[in-house]
């Protein structure tokens, strides 16, 4: 009978390392899917301060237009989103204009 413990012995150990092969594959495919959704969202970050610069410039443009046209209502929304504007102080012969729109929240 000493064949018989090694044959469960075997038999065992094979199923052992059967059952270790099928974590090892949920594991790989849970480390995929976190994989994937951490590059989604550096992108999104990477994407969105590449944004910021240029929401920057347009907010500046629109609020230079505001103060050129005497736009009140511009000034408004600009105002209603936070923005605040700057009156430049009067021109006089050699200064550049209006002043960019400072961020106040």
């Amino acid at each position: 009978m000493p064949e018989g413990w090694r044959y469960w012995t075997v038999t065992g150990l094979a199923a052992l390392a059967l059952l270790l092969a099928g974590v090892d594959a949920l594991l790989q495919e849970g480390n995929r899917r976190l994989q994937v959704a951490v590059s989604t969202r550096s992108q999104y970050i990477q994407q969105s301060a590449q944004l910021e610069a240029l929401g920057r410039d347009i907010i500046g443009a629109i609020a230079n237009l505001a103060i050129q046209n005497k736009d009140e209502q511009l000034r408004g929304v600009l105002e209603a989103h936070g923005y605040r504007i700057n009156q430049p102080a009067p021109s006089t012969p050699g200064s550049s204009g209006a002043a960019p729109p400072a961020k106040s929240r």
